[in-house]
């Protein structure tokens, strides 16, 4: 397996960042996870840190939501191809045709998420 040295977790629920939290410390290839309460605190840290390796986005969370940041980055070629897995509660149909527009979503899933979820895009 690939090592995967950094991964950014953009969710404001304290609930959710835990089970993630949990379920990444079954997998040693994932060295650091970071953990973002909004998508402003994400965007500040990856103009001034290492670039993550891949990305988890909720869509709704307050200051800056998903939708916002995935804005934000397109115009980085950089930020821009940084594979992004979107995690969310929303059940609209329109936000999974919406994150069709975005080349760096690699992936669209909804609340709760599994083990297999996380293995499947660890791995990838």
């Amino acid at each position: 397996m690939k090592q995967i040295n950094l991964i950014y977790v953009i969710e404001d629920d304290p609930i959710t960042q835990y089970l993630m939290q949990q379920l990444f410390s079954f997998y040693p290839e994932v060295q650091s996870v970071l953990y973002f309460n909004n998508g402003a605190l994400a965007l500040e840290s990856l103009k001034e840190n290492t670039t993550p390796d891949l990305i988890f986005l909720d869509l709704n969370m307050p200051i800056m939501d998903g939708w916002e940041f995935l804005d934000a980055i397109q115009p980085s070629k950089t930020f821009s191809s940084i594979p992004i897995y979107i995690m969310t509660s929303s059940i609209n149909n329109n936000d999974e045709v919406r994150a069709t527009n975005y080349p760096s979503v690699k992936g669209y899933h909804t609340k709760p998420f599994n083990e297999e979820v996380i293995q499947l895009i660890i791995q990838k």
